[in-house]
């Protein structure tokens, strides 16, 4: 559903990157919020909505981000959408690893690294937008020769 609204912004004329960013910062609030209740030893009606709004940001991060990652590498896109992915697969096995080594047959190990996932996320985010490079020193494509 994320992704539905996430798709009608872009056709109202909304930046992606303000849409990531808003959505990071949701993602964020929301891995907190989870954490703050697991910790609280909150009934499992209290973790769900939390966890739900966690997720469902990513249905507005991800494509965004991924449009983002490929915007300026469009003679390596296969490549660099390859490593994405591979970069994707590997970080959720780490804090799959991660949660199952912090084991407590209760939610806060799940809620703890959900938790510092959203703020590491953001926080990535946030040094990104601060010193991207400017267009003009990315790498041209290679213009075919006639």
């Amino acid at each position: 559903m994320a992704a539905q609204v996430n798709a009608w912004l872009l056709r109202r004329g909304m930046h992606p990157d303000t849409i990531m960013m808003r959505a990071l910062y949701a993602l964020a609030g929301f891995g907190l919020l989870l954490g703050v209740a697991a910790f609280a030893h909150a009934p499992l009606y209290i973790l769900l909505p939390p966890l739900f709004g966690f997720l469902a940001m990513a249905g507005m991060i991800f494509p965004n981000a991924g449009a983002g990652s490929l915007e300026h590498q469009k003679h390596r896109a296969g490549a660099a959408s390859a490593l994405a992915g591979m970069l994707q697969f590997c970080l959720s096995a780490l804090s799959a690893g991660l949660v199952s080594l912090l084991h407590a047959e209760t939610p806060r190990p799940m809620a703890a690294v959900v938790a510092v996932c959203g703020v590491i996320a953001c926080g990535i985010f946030i040094y990104m937008k601060k010193y991207r490079p400017p267009a003009a020193l990315t790498p041209a494509a290679p213009q075919p020769e006639a």
